[in-house]
């Protein structure tokens, strides 16, 4: 991060990336987070951070980082909590929430609100087959778009002046 940064809040949620774009995974306790953040995993996805992620504001772009103590942790429920190789943050492309699916043909993209920034979302049952195949498709569609995550108008960012 550049001095210019600021944080802007932690968050319950999982955060994964997929080449450079970062991708923060919504849902309550025990809907599926660090599991299909496993599945991600086991097809290239690196981890960023599990149960904890903080947002940062950095120059105007949203960016998902570790929590200093968890980083690089991933609980695999059941079997316990483990290490993995994991990068410290990446500018968060997608937002995926869990619980059920969203529209079939979505247009233009549905956003959620992340701290000031509205970030195209998925809304997937992640616990389908296809769920982490849906999630790479997903950024996919929204990198060949360029719909990077945008400040919402009028909101004043945390930390910033």
């Amino acid at each position: 991060m550049t001095a210019q940064s600021s944080r802007v809040a932690s968050r319950h949620a999982t955060a994964i990336a997929i080449g450079k774009s970062g991708v923060a995974i919504f849902g309550p306790s025990g809907a599926g987070k660090s599991d299909l953040a496993l599945r991600l995993i086991d097809r290239g996805a690196t981890l960023i951070c599990d149960d904890r992620v903080c947002f940062n504001d950095d120059n105007g772009q949203l960016v998902a980082s570790a929590v200093q103590g968890i980083a690089g942790k991933l609980e695999i429920r059941g079997v316990g909590i483990f290490a993995f190789l994991h990068l410290h943050s990446a500018p968060v492309r997608l937002c995926v929430e869990l619980g059920y699916e969203g529209e079939r043909h979505p247009s233009p993209w549905p956003v959620r609100e992340i701290d000031g920034y509205r970030v195209p979302l998925l809304q997937i049952d992640p616990f389908t087959a296809s769920a982490p195949i849906k999630v790479e498709y997903a950024v996919k569609s929204v990198v060949d778009a360029a719909l990077w995550p945008v400040p919402i108008a009028g909101l004043p960012h945390q930390g910033k002046t």
